[in-house]
C-alpha cells in the first residue's frame, strides 16, 4: 500500500485513537488532568465511516489496539473513582470522630 493512500489513512485512524486513549489514561494514572479535545477529535474522526475499498490489513489490528487502549482507560477511571471514593469516606469518618470526641462546648 503507497504511503498517503486512503487505505493507511482509514487504518490510521483507528491508530490515533488508540494513541490518544493511551495518552489519556497515561494521564489519569499520573494525576493530571486529561485535555479532551486531541480525544474528542480522534473519536471523531475514527467514527467517520471509511470510504469504499479504503479498509486496508491493518484495520483489524487497529480495532484491536483500539478496544485495548478503551478497556484499559475504563479500568483506570474505576480504579480512580474507587481510590476518590475511599479517599471520602475516609474523610467523613475523621469529620465524624472529630465532632463526637470534640470536647463539650467546642462542638463545630
Amino acid at each position: 500500500v503507497p504511503p498517503g493512500s486512503p487505505v493507511i489513512a482509514a487504518d490510521g485512524r483507528l491508530w490515533v485513537l488508540g494513541a490518544a486513549l493511551a495518552e489519556a489514561r497515561r494521564r489519569v494514572a499520573e494525576g493530571a488532568e486529561v485535555d479532551l479535545a486531541p480525544l474528542h477529535r480522534a473519536v471523531m474522526e475514527a467514527l467517520r465511516p471509511p470510504a469504499a475499498g479504503t479498509i486496508g490489513p491493518g484495520f483489524g489490528a487497529g480495532l484491536l489496539v483500539l478496544l485495548d487502549e478503551a478497556t484499559a482507560l475504563v479500568a483506570r477511571l474505576e480504579l480512580e473513582g474507587e481510590n476518590l471514593r475511599e479517599r471520602g469516606q475516609a474523610w467523613v469518618r475523621r469529620q465524624r470522630a472529630g465532632v463526637s470526641y470534640a470536647a463539650p462546648g467546642r462542638r463545630r
